[in-house]
């Protein structure tokens, strides 16, 4: 609402500069852009949910903020001039360029901004709520300079390498930085079991289990991936409420 003001405020100056005051275009300019934004703010808010926005926020919003200042231009213009007609028989009158800087886009740019920063900075309960509820079912991994957000549902099994680990999914691998320990933690609460010091697997996709005389085993996931089993880590496997192990 501040904003409009401001470019209510624009507008009269650019009115008393050109000696043409008239109170009621600026009266119903004001009342244009309110409902414009209050029309327009939850349908740019769920935009920014977007799978766009996560990778390059400042560039979308940087044309969308010029595709909605545009917008504005023109339906609150069409908006003036209908309250015109209808209240006092006539149009608004002026050029397009008298339009621009009685209703100046500067401050429109404003409200945009604060929009979708308020959003992004500042959200709701009931967002965080929804975010964490998304965070719980996917891992950001980096890939070739690129972020990505893999669902644990794909992910098959995750091997130790040195000071990184591999993460395995159907057909591809994510080589990350980091402890095997550090990824067990991480995925504590989902059906990730540790069944070796080198290996943690997705219990949703143990296809079998074959023991071996050592009191080691092999399981077999459902993409035919054999991993080892250590005698050490076999009792994850009995606890585990996806796939248990009798002896």
């Amino acid at each position: 609402m501040i904003a409009s003001l401001l470019s209510v405020a624009a507008g009269w100056l650019y009115q008393m500069s050109s000696s043409a005051i008239c109170f009621e275009k600026l009266g119903f300019i004001y009342l244009g852009n309110i409902l414009f934004w209050i029309l327009l703010v939850n349908p740019i808010q769920n935009l920014q949910k977007q799978e766009l926005f996560n990778s390059s926020w400042i560039v979308a919003n940087l044309f969308l903020s010029l595709f909605f200042v545009a917008f504005n231009q023109i339906a609150v213009n069409l908006f003036v001039q209908s309250v015109f007609l209808v209240c006092f028989d006539c149009v608004a009158g002026g050029t397009i360029f008298d339009m621009l800087q009685t209703n100046h886009f500067l401050p429109n740019l404003l409200i945009y901004w604060l929009i979708i920063s308020h959003q992004r900075f500042y959200p709701s309960d009931l967002e965080k709520t929804h975010e964490q509820s998304n965070e719980s079912s996917y891992v950001i991994v980096k890939q070739g300079g690129s972020v990505i957000k893999l669902q644990r549902s794909e992910i098959y099994w995750i091997g130790a390498d040195d000071n990184a680990v591999n993460i395995h999914t159907e057909s591809r691998k994510f080589v990350q930085y980091g402890r095997l320990r550090d990824w067990e933690e991480r995925l504590s609460a989902d059906a990730f079991v540790r069944v070796h010091r080198s290996f943690l697997v997705n219990a949703r996709h143990i296809r079998s289990f074959q023991p071996k005389s050592n009191g080691d085993g092999i399981l077999t996931l459902s993409n035919l991936i054999n991993i080892r089993v250590s005698r050490n880590y076999k009792h994850n496997l009995r606890a585990s409420a996806y796939f248990s192990i009798s002896s």
